[in-house]
């Protein structure tokens, strides 16, 4: 895909490539302005203030590039996370491939598939600092890729980790993004 002559790709490195010199793309102030949409109660306002920085930032590479920007997913308490891990695994999707702590995936589904289990098993984890998702403490946003093209999917998730996230993981519906600030 190609945006004023250049391809997502390229457009999306030349914005990561002055984010990381001056914070600023065309003289805006990037802190100042809200470059995405983001769906009601998604928990956008409880993102770090470093995460919340970084996804602006992010978020207006992807809409100059033509990849439009909507946050489906930001913080969540443990039972919210407990109902996003269900309804993965009510679709068929690994947990163990998805998530890097494999003895709280193992506790999770070794015994009732429920969302209160769930959230005590979540809780006593995070309680341990072995929390399943940074969604938990706010380092972390999904955004929706069902309409993106797969260019823009692989464009949108390369940029991420070239402008300093720590994962960006491409999900059955979305691009799961780890900022870590």
């Amino acid at each position: 895909m190609k945006v004023n002559g250049y391809s997502v790709g390229l457009a999306l490195a030349a914005v990561a490539l002055a984010y990381g010199s001056r914070r600023r793309v065309r003289g805006t102030n990037l802190a100042s302005i809200q470059t995405f949409t983001a769906l009601p109660n998604v928990g956008i306002e409880d993102l770090t203030p470093g995460t919340l920085d970084w996804l602006r930032m992010w978020a207006t590479a992807s809409i100059q590039a033509g990849i439009p920007v909507t946050i489906t997913s930001g913080k969540r308490d443990a039972r919210r996370q407990a109902k996003a891990m269900l309804a993965k695994v009510d679709r068929g999707e690994d947990l163990h491939a998805l998530y890097r702590d494999d003895e709280q995936i193992a506790d999770l589904l070794d015994g009732p598939r429920t969302v209160e289990r769930w959230t005590e098993i979540i809780e006593r984890y995070a309680a341990m600092g072995r929390g399943v998702s940074n969604h938990l403490s706010g380092r972390a946003a999904d955004v929706r890729s069902r309409d993106w093209t797969p260019e823009q999917l692989r464009a949108a998730a390369a940029s991420a980790l070239k402008m300093g996230a720590k994962r960006a993981i491409v999900e059955s519906d979305h691009l799961h993004i780890e900022v870590g600030r």
